[in-house]
């Protein structure tokens, strides 16, 4: 939905956005653990019923009358499809017959052939009604499981539903990516660590793609101006002054109408571009872009360009934990490979290769994992570049 305006007939702008808000309101109502997990057990369970025909409309009837997750509901019922349908129909025709009768059947054709269709159907229904709850009962269990360890804490969920948000005007697939982002990269919330960020001055995001730390920034400073914060572990800064800087322009005008012009986004390459003077710069899943030769020269003017006091913030895999490094190295690989991209070189490095290239910039630098409920290899590194002593006056 990015582009030029002028250009789109305003028809078609509205029925992107409503189709989008639409999208918007399916994926997110009953989105709970407690709730996902009824919408699986509810879906399950009409789904093991053979009433074939009638599961969308029962799926999506009654998961809107108890307020679940319509969507969940109706992907739940399809356990029952048709590679999985024969063996259901034949369990639950099994269990219904030792219902009805005490005994399991005899599989041999006489059996369905003495047998009246009234009475087949019965025990058809019984078996469903029995086997759909037992099954709708493991699977909603495993939802629960499931999804309560991939959630984050309700009130992180809510500040990053506000900022995913931003994003739906650009496109359901920009916000899904940036819901998914802030929901399990444990990065964002590391960096609303109290004490991470100044208070003040420039905050320069280099390589900013579509703006998700700035958004963060702005939602988070927005919400506790308003006396909306609720989170202990987490201060946002309220005065920086915000820019952004990546080199593709489809990204950069995301981020643009993400952050409302309240962030200044410019298009630039890394390699060659001049930093300004800045307080904070963050190099987030950047510098493994660059060769080695370009990561010291970017590393050395960023130290430059570092404010007294001031803070570099970058996250880059470390190529030293070995099975988490080379499930990174895959992940990345791969992405590179549905971007078109896939001869693309990169450049990793070691935790101490890291600590010793900032170290050599007269920095203090501090490592912690940034990996916490993935399998990846994240180092997040925090450098801080002192104050100059002031000199005593000679006397």
């Amino acid at each position: 939905m990015i582009g030029d305006a002028s250009t789109t007939p305003r028809s078609r702008r509205r029925v992107g956005k409503a189709m989008a808000e639409m999208h918007y309101q399916l994926r997110t109502e009953g989105d709970t653990p407690t709730r996902t997990a009824a919408a699986v057990f509810l879906g399950t369970f009409i789904g093991c019923l053979p009433l074939y025909g009638l599961h969308f409309i029962l799926c999506f009837g009654l998961a809107r009358l108890l307020g679940l997750n319509r969507v969940k509901t109706y992907l739940a019922a399809h356990v029952n499809n048709p590679l999985t349908a024969p063996f259901l129909l034949g369990a639950q025709f099994a269990v219904g017959h030792a219902l009805l009768t005490g005994s399991w059947p005899a599989w041999d054709p006489s059996l369905f052939g003495d047998t009246s269709l009234t009475r087949l159907g019965g025990e058809l229904l019984a078996g469903s009604l029995v086997l759909g709850f037992a099954v709708a009962v493991v699977l909603g269990t495993f939802a629960l499981v499931v999804s309560g360890r991939w959630r984050a804490a309700p009130a992180w969920d809510r500040l990053a539903e506000e900022t995913a948000r931003r994003y739906l005007d650009a496109g359901v697939s920009h916000w899904e990516f940036v819901r998914g982002k802030l929901r399990h990269d444990p990065l964002y919330r590391q960096t609303l660590s109290p004490g991470f960020l100044p208070e003040d001055g420039v905050l320069l995001d280099l390589g900013c793609g579509r703006g998700i730390v700035l958004s963060l920034l702005l939602t988070a400073a927005q919400r506790q101006t308003q006396g909306d914060w609720d989170l202990d572990d987490c201060a946002p800064s309220r005065n920086l002054a915000l820019e952004g800087v990546d080199c593709r322009s489809s990204h950069a005008a995301v981020a643009e109408m993400a952050t409302a012009g309240r962030a200044r986004i410019t298009i630039a390459d890394l390699a060659t571009w001049t930093l300004p003077r800045a307080k904070c710069i963050l190099m987030f899943d950047v510098l493994h872009y660059l060769s080695a030769s370009e990561q010291e020269s970017l590393v050395r003017r960023a130290a430059s360009a570092l404010e007294p006091g001031g803070v570099i913030l970058i996250r880059e895999p470390d190529s030293g934990r070995r099975v988490r490094f080379l499930l990174t190295r895959f992940g990345e690989r791969m992405s590179a490979v549905l971007r078109g991209a896939w001869d693309r070189p990169f450049h990793y490095r070691s935790s101490e290769s890291w600590l010793a290239l900032l170290e050599s910039q007269g920095m203090t630098v501090s490592t912690r994992w940034s990996s916490h409920g993935t399998p990846f290899a994240n180092l997040l590194i925090r450098c801080v570049r002192h104050k100059a002593k002031a000199q005593e006056p000679r006397g």
